[in-house]
């Protein structure tokens, strides 16, 4: 396997040797400063991430308070080889990991998954103010979490009541106002919280959300992209004994507002228009067993999601409706053992189910394009995390799923497959200051309800074809990767932490929509199908870097992700992988009333590599400067500040038609009672 990085390389070779060079001129042989952030997502244990052989960020809910994000996809973005798509639209944005997005990604809301059959909405409909972390592994990821996550999975964990007491705290509450000027966008909303005794506790939040047309850096607004959304959360965990949980919980989300068809183009004329409401609703019940035992570590979970679109065309008496419910168990359990030289193993088992029904309708009519149908998918799995030495651990993953889909129409065939999945990571602490790992991961997703089934008039007399025969998505991934902390390489406080990794994901049997037209007399002048296949097979490979430098109240830190994809059946670049993209953060973090202050750079490399004949144009390269900073006037107050897209850039992102926000102010304060 060979990696080109061409002009890029010599950056990233020089930022690999930073920490060897150190410790060459350092006698003292400085440690290993073990500061990283805890993840389930890797392992579904909890650990470090320098504990895992998978390539995993963890964002804390400090962090996404100091960025101002209005939606999920803002938090992630920045990450290296982790970019926005679609729409700055809000029921338009999307994730790209690695070059893979829409339903190639698993989205995961307290363990949830956020399934949704419409490749034109996003699938991540919550509000950062309900967010405490959001886990990102690159990669993929189906041993522990089943269908859907070949690029990788991003995992959101929603406040409790734990998260916002002090320690000698019963009570509490808080109260939070922000505003951006680009949407002339104001947020209002707070939470109260507290133990209710000492076996159970309690959190309520509400937030209100509302933007007018986003201003763009060429002065214009972007048409029908305001919108309305307001989010409720209601979690209780009731301790029925020492290490004997319960927690309950239910989601609200409510957003409204008027965009196209396809939120992701731009207006072509008043008929593609909607008055679009979406609404979601998810209720979860999950049980935390954690006795006095190796044996014993177990969660399981019952949760129910409901998402409903409501669409309603302006100028044409058209009203459509898609309803989507789902229900879903999932039970894992860790066990520990310690068998001397045999090593030690924490061996994680367990089952989940998913049973997800679509409904939709046109005037009151079932709507072809969206069928009437149900799936199934369930599966079962097993780790073996060993910890052979000190130095050595290796991590090995089965997975076995079953997946079964119907239509309710008559002459639709069912579907029934399943899917085996494997997974091994080798993980080796070479020095105190050196660690080196080693991955092979599957991955796979089941076909869509919409690809197996849909039917009737596409345009013109273009009709929809059903598949049942689709075959599953399927991808493999090798990852090389190193990761190294630093601590008093140039003085006694300084510290340097620095990762990187290669990869190379082959995914085959792509699916994608297949449109076979025919000229036609008036008044329908086109005819043909459309049909989902399995058309391709694609190669993405890469690597991505990351270098942060702390002394004393200041920090550096830079990022590099670059991804190149490939059809591997007609050999040409796919037109979804983002471009190279640098990120350069610096700031002070010890500004007075506990403030500091953070430069953020984001420059994208022009983006030329699109297949030859199609629709996909190459994007200029862009760099944008953004602004955060944060203060605490008192304890009881924190306000924040920043400024995005400083130069006010007219830019868009890869494979987008549509520019993105221009400079925008952004101000928000947080009062605890």
């Amino acid at each position: 396997m060979v990696w080109r990085c061409g002009r890029c390389a010599w950056p990233i070779i020089f930022m690999a040797a930073m920490p060897f060079t150190a410790v060459a001129g350092d006698a003292a042989q400085p440690g290993l400063l073990r500061l990283e952030p805890l993840t389930v997502l890797g392992t579904r244990t909890q650990q470090t991430t320098a504990s895992v052989s998978r390539s995993i960020d963890v964002i804390g809910t400090q962090q996404i308070a100091r960025q101002q994000s209005a939606d999920l996809g803002e938090i992630v973005d920045g990450l290296a080889n982790v970019s926005l798509t679609g729409s700055p639209r809000s029921v338009g944005e999307g994730i790209s990991i690695r070059g893979l997005s829409g339903d190639r990604l698993l989205v995961l809301v307290d363990g949830v998954r956020q399934d949704f059959p419409s490749g034109h909405l996003t699938q991540t409909f919550i509000d950062p103010e309900l967010i405490e972390t959001v886990e990102v592994e690159r990669g993929p990821a189906s041993v522990l979490w089943g269908s859907g996550a070949l690029g990788g999975v991003v995992s959101v964990r929603t406040k409790d009541a734990a998260d916002l007491l002090a320690d000698d705290e019963d009570f509490g509450a808080r109260a939070h106002v922000g505003y951006e000027s680009a949407g002339q966008g104001w947020l209002t909303g707070g939470a109260v919280y507290g133990r209710l005794n000492d076996h159970v506790d309690a959190l309520f939040q509400y937030d209100r959300r509302s933007n007018e047309d986003l201003k763009l850096g060429n002065g214009r607004r972007l048409p029908h992209s305001a919108y309305r959304r307001n989010s409720a959360l209601a979690k209780s965990t009731l301790h029925l004994a020492p290490g004997n949980s319960l927690q309950l919980s239910y989601r609200r989300l409510r957003l409204d507002g008027q965009s196209p068809n396809n939120p992701a183009e731009p207006v072509s004329s008043r008929n593609s228009l909607l008055d679009r409401e979406v609404a979601v609703d998810v209720g979860r019940a999950e049980w935390r067993l954690l006795p006095e035992s190796m044996l014993v570590d177990l969660k399981a979970g019952l949760s129910y999601t409901r998402t409903e679109v409501d669409e309603r065309q302006r100028t044409v008496a058209t009203h459509k409706n898609i309803d989507v419910d789902g229900y879903a168990m999932d039970v894992a359990n860790t066990s520990r053992f310690d068998f001397g030289l045999a090593g030690r193993h924490a061996l994680t088992y367990g089952i989940d189910a998913n049973h997800e029904r679509v409904g939709a309708s046109e005037n009151g009519r079932p709507m072809n394009s969206i069928p009437d149908a149900k799936r199934l998918l369930a599966g079962v799995f097993i780790q073996d995390e060993i910890k052979w030495t000190e130095a050595w651990k290796t991590t090995l993953g089965l997975r076995y799923d079953r997946y079964k889909s119907d239509a309710d129409r008559a002459g639709l065939e069912d579907h029934d497959d399943d899917a085996l999945s494997v997974q091994a990571g080798l993980l080796w602490q070479a020095s105190d200051w050196l660690q080196l790992y080693a991955s092979y991961a599957e991955a796979f997703r089941a076909p869509s309800l919409t690809e197996l089934y849909a039917t009737g008039t596409h345009f013109g007399a273009n009709h929809f074809v059903p598949n049942p025969a689709l075959k599953p998505e399927r991808a493999a991934n090798k990852e090389f990767g190193l990761r190294s902390h630093w601590q008093g390489l140039f003085m006694a406080d300084d510290r340097l932490k620095f990762k990187a990794s290669v990869f190379r994901n082959d995914v085959r049997d792509f699916i994608d929509t297949v449109v076979t037209t025919v000229p036609l007399p008036p008044p329908d002048y086109i005819g043909g199908t459309t049909r989902s296949e399995n058309v391709t097979d694609a190669r993405l490979q890469g690597f991505e870097a990351e270098l942060e430098y702390t002394i004393d109240a200041w920090f550096i830190a830079l990022s590099y992700g670059q991804t190149r994809g490939n059809n591997k059946t007609d050999h040409q670049p796919l037109a979804d992988v983002a471009a190279d993209t640098w990120v350069v953060r610096a700031g002070v973090t010890a500004l007075p009333w506990d403030g500091r202050i953070t430069w953020r750079m984001t420059h994208a490399e022009a983006q030329n590599r699109v297949p030859s004949g199609g629709d996909v144009e190459p994007t200029p390269a862009y760099t944008v400067h953004d602004l955060l900073t944060s203060w605490h006037p008192t304890p009881d107050l924190r306000v924040e500040f920043g400024i995005g897209n400083i130069t006010n850039r007219s830019y868009r992102r890869h494979n987008s038609a549509l520019e993105e926000a221009g400079r925008s102010i952004k101000l928000g304060m947080t009062l605890t009672f």
